[in-house]
């Protein structure tokens, strides 16, 4: 089943998928100095971070490409790897350091922000109203 969605609305998903990255990406290479307090826990901040991270990507590639059964699969290897490599790549920076549980924060997040990502892509599909509320079963129907 391809989604109907217009050129706007993926460009649109695609564009806020880039900027989002890239303000996590400087937020979690910022110096630890210039990094304010939230008030929320660190691990926290990790996990809702690639939550949306994760929720965007499987928007994203779900509408440039129809989902497959490993398709997710592949998406969570993906920014799994990409949240490893984030973790390295802090070393360097003053005050930062990477850490391992850090990480397990960002695995949870890809997976809840995939599985949420699914489940709203499977009301779509079934529920989605395209037009004169002419659904896409309806449609299949003829």
């Amino acid at each position: 089943m391809i989604l109907l969605i217009s050129r706007l609305a993926v460009r649109l998903i695609t564009a806020g998928l880039v900027v989002y990255w890239i303000l996590l990406f400087t937020g979690t290479h910022l110096p630890a100095s210039a990094v304010m307090d939230t008030g929320i826990g660190d691990k926290w901040l990790h996990f809702l971070g690639y939550l949306g991270l994760s929720f965007l990507f499987a928007c994203t590639v779900t509408a440039h490409y129809r989902p497959r059964w490993d398709t997710y699969l592949w998406m969570a290897v993906i920014l799994l790897c990409y949240g490893a490599l984030d973790e390295l790549s802090q070393i360097p920076i003053p005050g930062r350091h990477a850490d391992f549980f850090d990480w397990v924060a960002n695995a949870q997040g890809i997976a809840v922000g995939l599985t949420i990502q699914r489940l709203a892509l499977g009301v779509y599909e079934n529920w989605a109203v395209i037009g004169w509320g002419w659904t896409r079963a309806d449609q299949s129907r003829g």
